[in-house]
């Protein structure tokens, strides 16, 4: 992160499921920006000031980013530069704060680049400049609702592929969704082998009862688009939903392989 450097680039071109290609206006170089969601949303002309980690063969968005959109007349990436660099960014200042400026020069020497970005992003806000957020690759927030006819569908397939490689190994599916999320859990015959309902101190019905009505959670899916969901595993030692990856070694992937990853509690 210590050559993450706050700039202004130019989108030059748009690199599908990639990112984009852009200029760095204020150092000059070109590079390739990764980001998805900058593929998606992103335009060739826009300029957008953001804080950018370099590599070797392409750049990543290092904090967030917000769209400054040309202006009539003159360079519009030399005026959104001053911005950055600490000066006027729409226009000259007022005769007051020029003044005080000339009197207090200590105030106009050169800040971080996390006053400059703050400073830029106020201006950008006052003016109704901001128009995009960051763009983030990030496979375990946000998502697109999941429609009513979607629901209905990845049901039937989770079901479907669950009779067919693991039945017999559990007794009903309970799949729920919600917003972008699809839950998966499962119902699974109790083991009475050892007699372990003595250690609970339950009756051997009460033990049953209460193991039968108890569900596995297996995993949790987050829609992206058809046939992109990401995962997160059911960690019991954390009684939490964790991050993880398909057995593909892929950050997204298919309802069925979701159900193959939480279906680990199935074979045990």
């Amino acid at each position: 992160m210590l050559s993450a450097r706050f700039t202004l680039i130019e989108v030059e071109a748009i690199e599908p499921e990639v990112g984009a290609r852009a200029v760095d206006r204020i150092y000059g170089v070109p590079s390739l920006l990764a980001d998805v969601g900058l593929s998606d949303t992103a335009q060739p002309g826009v300029f957008i000031a953001r804080r950018l980690l370099p590599f070797p063969t392409f750049t990543i968005d290092a904090r967030r980013a917000f769209g400054l959109p040309p202006r009539r007349g003159g360079s519009p990436h030399r005026r959104a530069a001053g911005g950055v660099r600490g000066h006027a960014q729409y226009g000259p200042a007022p005769a007051k704060g020029r003044q005080r400026a000339r009197s207090k020069p200590h105030r106009t020497r050169a800040r971080g680049p996390g006053r400059a970005q703050a400073r830029v992003e106020r201006e950008a806000r006052e003016h109704g400049r901001l128009t995009m957020q960051g763009w983030i690759i990030d496979a375990h927030s946000g998502g697109k609702k999941i429609a009513e006819s979607l629901k209905e569908e990845t049901r039937q397939r989770i079901v479907a592929h669950a009779e067919k490689h693991y039945a017999g190994r559990y007794t009903r599916l309970d799949i729920r969704f919600k917003s972008s999320l699809c839950y998966i859990d499962a119902y699974t015959e109790p083991d009475t082998r050892g007699n372990p309902w003595k250690v609970t101190k339950e009756t051997r019905e009460q033990f049953l009862e209460r193991l039968r009505s108890t569900p596995t959670h297996l995993c949790r899916l987050r829609h992206f688009g058809p046939d992109r969901w990401s995962i997160a595993f059911f960690t019991y030692s954390h009684e939490r939903y964790e991050p993880t990856f398909f057995q593909s070694g892929e950050a997204f992937g298919t309802p069925e392989e979701g159900l193959d990853v939480g279906a680990v509690y199935l074979t045990a």
